[in-house]
């Protein structure tokens, strides 16, 4: 799910130095309305004063999105990830705005198909994603397919055996 994943980068920013806030309330802006601003909320937040040349913390905020992706492939994939960039761009002024979205992969099970199998088939669908990107690439994309896999494949919500191999993050950063 979403906040997993959103979860797993508060926890590099921890780790990093940084400071991590996850699904906190956020004035954001609305370029459409008479009123600029109204109360929302916001993904991740991290703060970091990494910088050695000046002593203020420098500022991200994420949006995140979360779509389930089937192997083989077939559809645009850009899509969600350029709605979370769109979200992303309703927060304040940060030092940088984010727009992330996860993917996390779907291979549907057989009699005769193992889990290593499913990882070879995952790893081989990455360069289908990135094709799968129309004229608007992400800026960052990263990806995790664990060297370990549950041997039984879970039901998904259609009732169908499928393997989950690992997940795909592309990020697309806000330009003023």
């Amino acid at each position: 799910n979403e906040r997993a994943n959103i979860s797993l980068l508060a926890a590099g920013a921890w780790k990093s130095g940084a400071v991590a806030l996850e699904e906190y309330s956020a004035e954001k802006y609305n370029d459409q309305e008479d009123v600029k601003t109204y109360p929302g909320r916001s993904d991740l937040y991290i703060a970091s004063s990494r910088n050695a040349q000046d002593n203020k913390f420098h500022e991200v905020v994420i949006e995140a999105k979360l779509a389930w992706l089937p192997i083989p492939i077939t559809r645009n994939v850009s899509n969600l990830l350029n709605i979370a960039k769109e979200d992303a761009k309703k927060n304040s002024n940060e030092d940088a705005r984010i727009g992330v979205c996860f993917y996390p992969l779907k291979v549907p099970s057989s009699d005769d198909r193992k889990p290593t199998q499913a990882k070879d088939i995952a790893r081989k669908s990455i360069k289908y994603f990135l094709a799968k990107f129309d004229a608007n690439p992400p800026d960052l994309v990263a990806w995790s397919i664990p060297v370990t896999l549950k041997p039984t494949p879970w039901e998904d919500l259609d009732d169908k055996p499928h393997y989950f191999p690992g997940v795909i993050m592309a990020m697309k950063l806000v330009t003023k």
